[in-house]
Protein backbone atom coordinates (compact mmCIF):
# COMPACT_ATOMS: atom_id res chain seq x y z
CA UNK A 1 0.00 0.00 0.00
CA UNK A 2 1.13 3.01 -0.92
CA UNK A 3 1.14 5.99 1.38
CA UNK A 4 1.91 9.76 0.83
CA UNK A 5 3.96 12.39 3.10
CA UNK A 6 4.74 16.00 2.52
CA UNK A 7 8.36 16.75 1.37
CA UNK A 8 10.42 17.60 4.48
CA UNK A 9 12.64 20.20 2.62
CA UNK A 10 9.54 22.21 0.53
CA UNK A 11 6.30 21.02 2.15
CA UNK A 12 4.80 20.20 -1.22
CA UNK A 13 2.18 17.53 -0.98
CA UNK A 14 1.73 14.54 -1.97
CA UNK A 15 4.43 12.66 -2.26
CA UNK A 16 4.79 8.83 -2.48
CA UNK A 17 6.54 6.82 0.33
CA UNK A 18 8.73 5.37 -2.53
CA UNK A 19 9.38 8.73 -4.27
CA UNK A 20 12.92 9.59 -5.28
CA UNK A 21 12.56 12.67 -5.65
CA UNK A 22 10.32 15.73 -4.75
CA UNK A 23 8.00 16.39 -7.96
CA UNK A 24 8.83 20.36 -7.13
CA UNK A 25 12.18 20.63 -5.62
CA UNK A 26 13.57 18.27 -6.97
CA UNK A 27 15.35 16.79 -3.45
CA UNK A 28 14.92 13.69 -1.51
CA UNK A 29 11.81 14.76 -0.09
CA UNK A 30 11.89 11.85 2.84
CA UNK A 31 15.33 12.53 4.31
CA UNK A 32 17.34 10.35 6.70
CA UNK A 33 16.67 9.23 10.27
CA UNK A 34 18.30 10.79 12.92
CA UNK A 35 20.68 8.77 14.58
CA UNK A 36 19.82 9.91 18.33
CA UNK A 37 16.01 10.43 17.69
CA UNK A 38 15.24 8.58 14.76
CA UNK A 39 13.20 11.26 13.17
CA UNK A 40 13.65 12.54 9.62
CA UNK A 41 16.21 14.77 9.32
CA UNK A 42 16.04 17.00 5.43
CA UNK A 43 19.19 16.11 3.54
CA UNK A 44 19.57 20.25 3.11
CA UNK A 45 19.97 20.25 7.00
CA UNK A 46 21.64 17.22 8.21
CA UNK A 47 24.92 16.18 9.99
CA UNK A 48 26.30 13.44 8.34
CA UNK A 49 29.67 10.97 9.77
CA UNK A 50 30.57 7.41 8.27
CA UNK A 51 32.01 4.92 9.79
CA UNK A 52 34.50 2.62 8.16
CA UNK A 53 34.84 -1.09 9.08
CA UNK A 54 38.24 -2.46 8.00
CA UNK A 55 36.78 -5.87 8.39
CA UNK A 56 34.49 -5.98 5.56
CA UNK A 57 35.64 -2.77 3.90
CA UNK A 58 32.46 -0.83 3.90
CA UNK A 59 30.87 2.83 5.28
CA UNK A 60 28.17 3.15 7.52
CA UNK A 61 26.45 6.47 7.05
CA UNK A 62 24.84 7.94 10.04
CA UNK A 63 22.76 11.07 10.16
CA UNK A 64 21.71 13.71 12.87
CA UNK A 65 19.76 16.61 13.45
CA UNK A 66 22.07 20.11 14.72
CA UNK A 67 19.38 20.11 17.58
CA UNK A 68 20.17 16.96 18.40
CA UNK A 69 24.00 17.26 18.63
CA UNK A 70 23.56 20.49 20.96
CA UNK A 71 19.92 20.94 22.47
CA UNK A 72 21.38 24.52 23.42
CA UNK A 73 23.72 27.22 23.63
CA UNK A 74 26.87 26.08 26.00
CA UNK A 75 26.90 29.85 26.21
CA UNK A 76 23.35 31.60 26.82
CA UNK A 77 21.53 28.86 27.20
CA UNK A 78 19.30 29.31 24.26
CA UNK A 79 17.65 26.05 22.88
CA UNK A 80 18.90 25.48 19.50
CA UNK A 81 16.19 25.23 16.90
CA UNK A 82 17.78 23.39 14.39
CA UNK A 83 20.81 25.73 12.84
CA UNK A 84 24.61 25.48 13.53
CA UNK A 85 25.06 28.33 15.75
CA UNK A 86 22.94 29.85 18.62
CA UNK A 87 20.07 32.06 17.12
CA UNK A 88 20.63 34.40 20.03
CA UNK A 89 24.15 35.35 20.68
CA UNK A 90 25.67 33.75 17.55
CA UNK A 91 28.07 31.29 19.13
CA UNK A 92 28.86 28.30 17.18
CA UNK A 93 27.78 24.96 18.14
CA UNK A 94 30.17 22.16 18.41
CA UNK A 95 29.20 19.23 15.64
CA UNK A 96 32.42 17.40 15.89
CA UNK A 97 31.85 13.70 15.59
CA UNK A 98 34.07 10.89 15.96
CA UNK A 99 34.08 7.05 16.33
CA UNK A 100 34.08 5.50 19.16
CA UNK A 101 37.12 2.74 19.06
CA UNK A 102 35.62 0.23 20.65
CA UNK A 103 31.96 -0.25 19.95
CA UNK A 104 32.42 1.75 16.07
CA UNK A 105 29.68 3.59 16.60
CA UNK A 106 29.05 7.90 16.13
CA UNK A 107 30.53 9.91 19.16
CA UNK A 108 30.41 13.53 19.86
CA UNK A 109 33.85 14.73 20.63
CA UNK A 110 33.03 16.64 23.45
CA UNK A 111 31.09 13.96 24.83
CA UNK A 112 34.33 11.52 24.49
CA UNK A 113 36.21 9.67 26.98
CA UNK A 114 39.95 9.83 25.74
CA UNK A 115 42.13 6.58 26.53
CA UNK A 116 44.93 6.60 28.69
CA UNK A 117 47.47 4.08 29.77
CA UNK A 118 46.85 1.01 27.85
CA UNK A 119 44.53 3.29 25.75
CA UNK A 120 46.72 5.70 25.21
CA UNK A 121 45.32 6.11 21.62
CA UNK A 122 41.62 6.60 20.46
CA UNK A 123 38.25 7.80 22.24
CA UNK A 124 35.41 5.93 23.53
CA UNK A 125 31.68 6.36 24.43
CA UNK A 126 31.79 7.38 28.59
CA UNK A 127 28.68 5.51 30.24
CA UNK A 128 25.91 4.27 28.12
CA UNK A 129 24.46 1.49 29.18
CA UNK A 130 23.98 -0.91 32.23
CA UNK A 131 27.29 -2.97 31.11
CA UNK A 132 29.44 0.01 31.49
CA UNK A 133 30.56 2.35 28.91
CA UNK A 134 32.75 1.36 26.34
CA UNK A 135 36.29 2.89 27.93
CA UNK A 136 35.85 0.84 30.55
CA UNK A 137 34.74 -2.68 28.31
CA UNK A 138 37.81 -1.38 26.38
CA UNK A 139 40.47 -1.19 29.03
CA UNK A 140 39.18 -4.56 30.08
CA UNK A 141 39.85 -6.32 27.30
CA UNK A 142 43.24 -4.41 26.65
CA UNK A 143 43.71 -5.63 30.15
CA UNK A 144 42.78 -9.01 29.35
CA UNK A 145 44.83 -9.11 26.25
CA UNK A 146 47.83 -7.95 28.08
CA UNK A 147 47.89 -10.75 30.57
CA UNK A 148 46.83 -13.05 27.74
CA UNK A 149 50.05 -12.12 26.00
CA UNK A 150 52.36 -12.40 28.81
CA UNK A 151 51.10 -15.82 29.87
CA UNK A 152 52.05 -16.61 26.18
CA UNK A 153 55.27 -15.22 27.14
CA UNK A 154 55.51 -17.00 29.76
CA UNK A 155 54.61 -20.37 28.30
CA UNK A 156 56.72 -20.17 25.14
CA UNK A 157 59.91 -19.41 27.16
CA UNK A 158 58.58 -22.47 29.32
CA UNK A 159 58.11 -24.23 26.45
CA UNK A 160 61.77 -23.62 25.02
CA UNK A 161 63.22 -23.94 28.14
CA UNK A 162 62.24 -27.29 28.62
CA UNK A 163 63.11 -28.30 24.85
CA UNK A 164 66.37 -27.15 25.31
CA UNK A 165 66.55 -29.66 28.59
CA UNK A 166 65.35 -32.20 26.63
CA UNK A 167 67.36 -31.93 23.61
CA UNK A 168 70.12 -31.91 26.03
CA UNK A 169 69.17 -34.75 27.42
CA UNK A 170 68.60 -36.54 23.88
CA UNK A 171 71.95 -35.43 22.98
CA UNK A 172 73.44 -37.33 25.59
CA UNK A 173 71.30 -40.68 25.28
CA UNK A 174 73.11 -40.30 21.71
CA UNK A 175 76.45 -39.51 22.89
CA UNK A 176 76.04 -42.88 25.64
CA UNK A 177 74.16 -44.64 22.53
CA UNK A 178 77.82 -44.04 20.66
CA UNK A 179 79.95 -44.96 23.42
CA UNK A 180 77.94 -48.05 23.47
CA UNK A 181 78.57 -49.38 19.82
CA UNK A 182 81.98 -48.27 19.75
CA UNK A 183 82.83 -50.29 22.97
CA UNK A 184 80.98 -53.28 21.33
CA UNK A 185 82.21 -52.95 17.77
CA UNK A 186 85.96 -53.37 19.84
CA UNK A 187 85.14 -55.93 21.76
CA UNK A 188 83.75 -57.57 18.47
CA UNK A 189 86.81 -56.61 16.89
CA UNK A 190 89.05 -57.82 19.62
CA UNK A 191 87.29 -61.42 19.30
CA UNK A 192 87.88 -61.50 15.62
CA UNK A 193 91.51 -60.46 15.49
CA UNK A 194 93.07 -60.94 18.89
CA UNK A 195 90.97 -63.13 21.17
CA UNK A 196 92.16 -66.54 19.51
CA UNK A 197 96.44 -66.10 19.81
CA UNK A 198 95.65 -64.89 23.61
CA UNK A 199 93.66 -67.40 24.09
CA UNK A 200 95.68 -69.86 23.06
CA UNK A 201 99.27 -68.49 24.37
CA UNK A 202 97.71 -68.30 27.82
CA UNK A 203 96.71 -71.83 28.26
CA UNK A 204 99.91 -73.11 26.22
CA UNK A 205 102.00 -71.08 28.93
CA UNK A 206 99.56 -72.22 31.84
CA UNK A 207 100.20 -76.11 30.84
CA UNK A 208 103.68 -75.12 30.29
CA UNK A 209 103.65 -73.69 33.90
CA UNK A 210 102.10 -77.06 35.41
CA UNK A 211 104.28 -79.38 33.21
CA UNK A 212 107.74 -77.52 34.45
CA UNK A 213 106.89 -76.57 38.04
CA UNK A 214 109.03 -79.30 39.68
CA UNK A 215 112.02 -79.43 36.99
CA UNK A 216 112.50 -75.89 35.58
CA UNK A 217 110.51 -73.45 38.73
CA UNK A 218 112.17 -70.40 37.35
CA UNK A 219 110.78 -71.55 33.41
CA UNK A 220 107.72 -72.17 35.27
CA UNK A 221 107.13 -69.02 37.84
CA UNK A 222 107.70 -66.98 33.52
CA UNK A 223 104.91 -69.14 32.00
CA UNK A 224 102.84 -68.84 35.23
CA UNK A 225 103.44 -64.81 34.55
CA UNK A 226 102.33 -64.70 31.17
CA UNK A 227 99.34 -66.71 31.70
CA UNK A 228 98.08 -64.12 34.27
CA UNK A 229 99.11 -61.49 31.79
CA UNK A 230 96.58 -63.39 29.22
CA UNK A 231 94.20 -63.64 31.77
CA UNK A 232 94.58 -59.73 31.99
CA UNK A 233 94.48 -59.26 28.44
CA UNK A 234 91.48 -61.17 28.10
CA UNK A 235 89.65 -59.52 31.02
CA UNK A 236 90.42 -56.38 29.23
CA UNK A 237 89.71 -57.74 25.69
CA UNK A 238 86.50 -58.62 27.04
CA UNK A 239 84.75 -55.49 28.71
CA UNK A 240 86.11 -53.31 25.54
CA UNK A 241 88.93 -51.51 27.84
CA UNK A 242 91.82 -49.67 26.99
Amino acid sequence: MNNFYSCIECGYYPVSSTARKCPQCSRNPLGENCYICNKRVADSKKITHSVWNSKSDTHTYYYFHPECLNKACPVCSTPNTGGYSCSKCGHPFDIRITTCLHCLKPLQERLAVKGEGLLEYGLYHGSISIIGSCYDQALRAATEKVKRDEEDRIRAARYMEEKKIRDQISREEQRQKQEIDKKQRKIDDWWQKEAPGIIITTVVCAGLGLLTISTAFWFSIICFAYFLAGILNIFIGMNGLD
